[in-house]
């Protein structure tokens, strides 16, 4: 089984670095163009299942790259972003407003291990307690269907949770490079008990686009 996993398409709150979370916000002019060259790149695919978030950037961006062909998407809220309580809808010059919060939000993409998640908010066991379940469901459907293409068009920190299961890495390198930049491509192959990764991050279709220097860059 082949599991072709992309980023949404940048969002209006993406543009102006403004933390999303698991709030929303439409895709830009931008946004909309990229995922029309994702459709093009994967074009000669015929998925046999597609799943986004339930995140309407993410379902948009889902329904750009299958448009034309008769794909049911299911929206799966196990896949959806992480959820960061109040501080959601902020810049980060808002909800550092003092040197212990300004700590902790610096916590949170430096040193995960030591990031401690506000009321309302979302932790990294919590995160990757979601990745470890839809893993074990892909896992399972490899098994049942070996041949099959499933798309997933989901988040920036939900891939880093998954890569990080895939790889079996420690929660401290949660953002080690690369950095899943707005509809990069990640393909995953499962093939028996193994999951190989075939790509990760993978840009090269989009054209010229930005380096992304910092973990912030997935939620801003």
């Amino acid at each position: 089984m082949r599991l072709y996993i992309v980023r949404h398409a940048e969002t209006e709150l993406n543009k102006k670095r403004i933390l999303q979370g698991n709030s929303d916000s439409p895709l830009t002019e931008e946004g909309i163009a990229g995922a029309e060259k994702v459709a093009a790149a994967l074009r000669n695919i015929d998925f046999d299942l597609v799943i986004s978030s339930d995140l309407g950037r993410a379902v948009h961006t889902a329904e750009i790259i299958v448009q034309g062909q008769d794909k049911e998407i299911i929206q799966n809220p196990m896949v959806s972003e992480m959820c960061f309580g109040a501080w959601q809808g902020k810049m980060q010059e808002e909800i550092c407003t003092d040197e212990q919060v300004a700590q902790n939000y610096a916590s949170y993409f430096k040193a995960p291990e030591k990031y401690v998640p506000i009321r309302g908010a979302e932790s990294f066991d919590q995160l990757l307690h979601r990745a470890r379940i839809f893993l074990d469901e892909m896992v399972f459907c490899a098994e049942m269907h070996p041949k099959v293409k499933v798309l997933l068009v989901t988040h920036g920190a939900f891939i880093k949770a998954l890569m990080l299961l895939v790889k079996d890495l420690d929660i401290s390198r949660f953002w080690d490079p690369p950095f899943t930049t707005n509809l990069s491509l990640t393909v995953l192959n499962f093939d028996e008990y193994t999951i190989k990764i075939e790509k990760e991050a993978d840009q090269s279709y989009l054209g010229e686009a930005a380096e992304i220097k910092s973990a912030a860059a997935y939620l801003k």
